[in-house]
C-alpha cells in the first residue's frame, strides 16, 4: 500500500487548527468593543451647552517610524468633575485591525481661540 501516512505522534494539523480557533476568538471578543464605540459615537448628542470640547472628533494617526497610519476617531464625553472629560479612542489599520483606548482629561485653560488639556 503506497501513500502518504501520518507519523505516530503527529497532530494532523491540529496546531494549526488551534492557532485559526485563538485568532478568530480574539477577533471576535475586539470586535465587541468596536461595536459599542460605534455605538456611542452614533447616539451621541451633543449638548446645548457645550465648551467646544466635547463631542465627535475625527483624524488620522501616522507612525513617523514605519510610516504605518490609520482612521482615528474620538469621543469626548465631559465628566461630572468640572473641566474633566472621557477621550475614547477608536483607531484603525489596514481596514481590518482596530484599536481602542479610554483616557480621561483635564481643561486646563483657555486662549484665544483653543482649549488645552492635559492627561
Amino acid at each position: 500500500m503506497s501513500g502518504i501516512r501520518r507519523s505516530p505522534g503527529s497532530t494532523g494539523g491540529a496546531g494549526l487548527r488551534l492557532a485559526l480557533a485563538l485568532a478568530l476568538g480574539a477577533w471576535l471578543l475586539t470586535s465587541c468593543g468596536a461595536i459599542r464605540f460605534h455605538r456611542a459615537w452614533s447616539s451621541y448628542e451633543p449638548p446645548a451647552d457645550g465648551t467646544g470640547m466635547e463631542g465627535r472628533w475625527k483624524g488620522e494617526w501616522r507612525s513617523e517610524w514605519n510610516g504605518h497610519s490609520g482612521g482615528l476617531r474620538c469621543l469626548m464625553t465631559p465628566q461630572a468633575e468640572e473641566g474633566c472629560y472621557r477621550a475614547w479612542f477608536f483607531s484603525t489599520y489596514a481596514s481590518l485591525l482596530f484599536f481602542q483606548y479610554k483616557t480621561e482629561f483635564r481643561l486646563d485653560g483657555s486662549g484665544l481661540g483653543s482649549l488645552t488639556f492635559a492627561g
